[in-house]
């Protein structure tokens, strides 16, 4: 990492995430309202579509939501608000790859309780298990 680069701490990074989560949330708010609507007075939720399908629906709306924005973007609408972007560590372009290894990071992120998070606090260079195993940083603009 050169000297000029320099990487978001933890304050901005959980403060971006909470940024997203609501948007996320809003999503899934909005999804959930569409299929309430969808299905009529006298028959229940389930009997138009599956609880399990809302969960994947409301998964991929996730996944999608990170995707378009890291590699479209560069960063999300938490990150804008926070004034950090996503970049290589090596400087190129970000790619498809970079941005499927990242989610999968998040990914684990959560799975190890936030341990990936708290990483960030021990590394030196302040990166999260998404950061190292995608090649990325978040980085204050």
């Amino acid at each position: 990492m050169s000297p000029t680069i320099k990487p978001a701490g933890i304050t901005k990074r959980l403060g971006a995430i909470l940024y997203d989560s609501l948007l996320v949330f809003a999503i899934w708010f909005l999804t959930l309202v569409i299929i309430a609507m969808a299905s009529d007075s006298n028959s229940a939720v389930e009997q138009i579509i599956p609880a399990y399908a809302v969960q994947i629906i409301c998964l991929l709306e996730t996944l999608l939501f990170f995707y378009f924005f890291w590699m479209y973007r560069g960063r999300t609408l938490g990150m804008m608000a926070w004034h950090t972007h996503l970049a290589t560590a090596s400087g190129i372009e970000l790619t498809p790859k970079h941005v499927v290894l990242r989610i999968i990071g998040a990914i684990l992120n959560i799975a190890s309780l936030g341990l990936g998070y708290v990483w960030i606090i021990v590394d030196k260079q302040n990166r999260s298990f998404s950061d190292l195993l995608s090649g990325t940083y978040i980085m204050l603009d």
